[in-house]
């Protein structure tokens, strides 16, 4: 005769477990402070007038995506990359190169829903093509491949004027009209450059967290002989 009891099995409805996952893959959730900023970022524009809105956090934000794929790759694939930014600039030339702009002799004249996948793909490509010269570095010889390659293209893009119109750059790019918005509106267009961060923040936290992706556990550094 067994005088242990046989054991309880708790049962879980679906709906709590699917909020206990939630919460502990997004602990930003329980954050009060992280909704508040949400809160003040969506009614920016009713505090805020154009020039705060475009120069101060459109800005911010725009460099604030270039510096997360800095720290993507630094944290998850322990590669130190002084190239985001030219990648960044890179697709702005190429959607000024193949849209519409005030350098008809320079811009192909595209629509902007041509010109922004051909922009991205290139840039891609271009992105691929550095990483590709930097995959087998490590430490500070990554840093320096980098570091020439975005010193290249500056210097390049500075002397030539064929086809980036050498420092003063390629200007009037048009913007989108569609849905009856003028995307280059303040509003409008912080609420896009708003909704792309936020887009890319919850990527690179999904990324992150997703326990079937090889960069669910960071490196603690660039390679195992490496300095850095």
């Amino acid at each position: 005769m067994s005088l242990t009891s046989p054991a309880q099995v708790q049962v879980t409805s679906p709906a709590a477990a699917a909020r206990r996952f939630t919460t502990r893959s997004w602990p930003e959730l329980n954050n009060p402070a992280a909704w508040v900023v949400a809160l003040i970022l969506l009614i920016m524009p009713l505090i805020a007038n154009g020039f705060f809105l475009i120069e101060i956090f459109g800005t911010t934000m725009i460099l604030g995506i270039i510096a997360l794929s800095l720290m993507f790759l630094a944290g998850y694939g322990g590669m130190v990359s002084l190239m985001q930014l030219t990648i960044a600039g890179f697709a702005g030339y190429m959607y000024a190169i193949f849209g519409v702009s005030g350098h008809p002799n320079i811009s192909l004249g595209w629509p902007w829903w041509l010109a922004t996948p051909m922009a991205l793909a290139l840039a891609t490509i271009f992105g691929t093509l550095g990483g590709a010269l930097a995959v087998r570095t490590a430490g500070i010889y990554t840093i320096m491949i980098t570091l020439a390659i975005a010193a290249a293209f500056y210097y390049f893009t500075n002397q030539n004027y064929a086809i980036f119109n050498g420092h003063t750059g390629i200007n009037n790019i048009t913007t989108p009209h569609f849905l009856s918005v003028d995307w280059r509106s303040d509003i409008a267009f912080y609420y896009v450059v708003l909704a792309v961060a936020a887009l890319c923040y919850l990527a690179v936290e999904y990324l992150s967290r997703a326990p079937s992706t090889p960069i669910a556990s960071p490196p603690t550094r660039s390679h195992p002989s490496s300095p850095l």
